[in-house]
């Protein structure tokens, strides 16, 4: 929907960091956008759009990765955002506007209703074609259930992947954490290691995860990034780094602090 909505506003390509899932950008393309793909920022693993403003009709899509807040600057009424994993991260100076914005509430978030997503925006013209779309879907009453369940516990479940994500760093501060530019849900807590299979040795007893280990996960869109790392005229060194290094740790709601605190325990 939210495809179709720039579509109509003249919007024909996209620019999407390549770190990412397909889901940010496969709907656009599924349309008839082109894709253009942007490097990241080291530190933070956000999109990296460079100095070079987008052309006419494209249209930039950062994502809030891992429930990190992408740092907007300035106002644009066409800002979009893929902030799918970032439900209850706090929105920085929300009177100076913000972008539409889509949230996932599929089973591996922190708020979940089993399936769907809700579209976030102060656009009333966007909320009226949202409305107005014959293939607007609802949630069935159940998921709805569960999903507004999972909202009255919001703040209880903030923290407590708060107090995960501070575990994990104060038991292993040598290693490069996300640096959080403006505010984050902790939803992923991840980190980047010289080399995550010689970490693994050492660390022989604690899980972990590799995250965005190629430009997608997916085996069917691994052309794409073939074609994209390939091509000489294309080098995105950030995102190649990131996604070599990075190790990804358990933080279900409910783990057990303790657990944390002796993993690194001699």
């Amino acid at each position: 929907m939210i495809a179709r909505w720039y579509w109509n506003k003249g919007y024909r390509k996209i620019r999407v960091p390549a770190f990412t899932w397909p889901s940010t950008y496969k709907p656009f393309e599924w349309l008839g956008y082109k894709a253009r793909f942007v490097d990241i920022n080291r530190e933070t693993w956000l999109a990296d759009f460079g100095d070079t403003p987008p052309a006419m009709d494209e249209l930039d899509i950062p994502v809030d990765t891992f429930g990190s807040v992408y740092p907007h600057t300035g106002w644009d009424e066409d800002r979009f955002t893929d902030s799918a994993q970032s439900f209850g991260a706090p929105w920085p100076n929300p009177e100076d506007g913000m972008p539409n914005r889509i949230v996932s509430l599929s089973g591996s978030k922190i708020v979940t209703s089993g399936e769907g997503g809700i579209l976030l925006t102060q656009d009333q013209g966007l909320a009226d074609f949202a409305r107005n779309q014959s293939w607007f879907s609802r949630l069935p009453e159940l998921s709805a259930a569960l999903g507004l369940t999972y909202i009255d516990q919001l703040d209880i479940i903030l923290k407590e992947k708060a107090d995960i994500a501070g575990a994990y760093k104060e038991a292993f501060p040598g290693l490069q954490w996300q640096k959080i530019p403006v505010s984050t849900n902790n939803y992923i807590v991840a980190a980047l290691v010289d080399s995550p299979k010689a970490w693994q040795k050492v660390n022989p007893g604690i899980g972990f995860r590799f995250y965005y280990d190629s430009i997608v996960n997916e085996e069917d869109e691994k052309s794409t990034y073939e074609e994209t790392f390939s091509s000489s005229a294309i080098h995105l060194p950030n995102t190649e780094y990131v996604s070599r290094h990075i190790i990804a740790f358990p933080s279900w709601p409910d783990m057990p602090i303790e657990r944390i605190k002796e993993m690194n325990m001699p």
